[in-house]
């Protein structure tokens, strides 16, 4: 099998951005999807915000996402690809934009390449920026991409496609579990509707036995650490974009609630077992019982760039998560939550784990076929 080189501008029709101002809304409009919505070659958009219809048409005029486009984060945690497989309803923002001209084979192909080795150590030697990473548009305009004939491209697309397929499903059932825990926390917090409650009295606008609180009552706030020089291992690292590496030792082991400290704050991670965390990334301690899983749902309802203290870049203090409020529901209720969550947190866990034994095993077969050390 013979490859050659051609830049991504002769591969693309076009490599554009998505890089834009926009006011945000939480309920209403066109979707704004972000890198840290592209995770495991799916795009995720439960929890992205909204523009309006206006701004979704002006960001269109320069950036239109059509299917069979490949899209890449490229600030903060860059690299994360994703081709569009349906026709898509959503504006991006700071993601590169390959454009395929609607073909399947050069968006499959395209994702998968910039997934190697090869194509990684191009654009990851040539990031800049120093509080966040960034890749510019003519850097990957002028990234090389490996190309050989329909037939062969094809013929190693539908081999990793088997891979794809497991992961995609997975996550299509954990984005369906997470709104079943979301479901349940307003069923029960936020209309009250909780077992029991009709014969619960409301006592200073709280059902008896519940309290005010704030976050750092329910949680201790710890902040991360640097993992640069940390050997490799199989204990995960969490940035704000989930899982970026494997190392050793272990930062702390239990149910923890991740808190972005720098850069997409809305992007609140629940973790459980043995983990570190960069520096960041808060995690937290859990200070009370059964309140883990609570406290996460709690802040993932919020918008943390309301409390954002950062210029150039988003930040989050502890100050800050000190003086949110938070209701502490009384002890039972409490208890029966996590009962009845336990078992939804725990198969999305076991559905996580088999997303990432399948990536693994994708990306290990991935640069033996791309180079042709395979041969199909």
């Amino acid at each position: 099998m013979e490859f050659q080189y051609i830049k991504a501008t002769e591969f693309c029709t076009s490599v554009r951005d998505g890089t834009h101002d926009t006011p945000k809304q939480k309920e209403e409009g066109y979707k704004l999807v972000t890198g840290k919505h592209i995770k495991n070659g799916v795009i995720d958009s439960t929890d992205a915000y909204y523009i309006s219809e206006e701004d979704y048409n002006k960001i269109n005029e320069r950036s239109l996402v059509e299917q069979w486009d490949v899209l890449m984060s490229m600030i903060g945690t860059v690299g994360e690809v994703a081709v569009v497989k349906n026709t898509p309803d959503y504006a991006i923002k700071n993601i590169a934009l390959f454009k395929c001209g609607g073909s399947e084979l050069k968006g499959k192909w395209l994702s998968y390449y910039l997934k190697t080795p090869e194509a990684i150590g191009h654009m990851t030697g040539n990031q800049k920026g120093s509080s966040q990473q960034f890749l510019s548009l003519k850097q990957l305009r002028e990234l090389p991409i490996a190309v050989t004939s329909e037939k062969c491209m094809k013929r190693i697309i539908d081999v990793l496609s088997v891979y794809d397929e497991l992961i995609e499903n997975n996550q299509k059932q954990i984005i369906l579990l997470r709104e079943v825990a979301q479901r349940l926390y307003k069923e029960w917090f936020i209309h009250l509707r909780y077992p029991g409650y009709e014969d619960v009295d409301i006592i200073d606008g709280l059902p008896e036995g519940w309290s005010n609180a704030k976050v750092t009552d329910l949680l201790e706030i710890k902040y991360g650490k640097d993992h640069k020089a940390l050997e490799e291992g199989d204990i995960p690292v969490y940035g704000s974009g989930g899982i970026m590496r494997k190392v050793q030792p272990v930062l702390y082991s239990g149910e923890s609630v991740l808190i972005p400290r720098k850069g997409s704050l809305n992007n609140i991670l629940f973790v459980e077992g043995d983990f570190w965390t960069i520096d960041t990334m808060f995690y937290s301690i859990p200070r009370l019982e059964n309140v883990a899983k609570y406290a996460y749902l709690y802040l993932c309802g919020l918008d943390m760039y309301s409390f954002n203290i950062g210029a150039a870049v988003p930040s989050m203090t502890t100050k800050i998560l000190s003086g949110m409020d938070i209701v502490l529901p009384s002890k039972q209720i409490l208890q029966q939550f996590e009962e009845q969550l336990s078992p939804v947190f725990a198969r999305m866990k076991c559905l996580e784990m088999q997303c990432e034994t399948a990536a693994e095993a994708r990306d290990r077969l991935l640069p033996k076929l791309m180079s042709g050390e395979i041969e199909l």
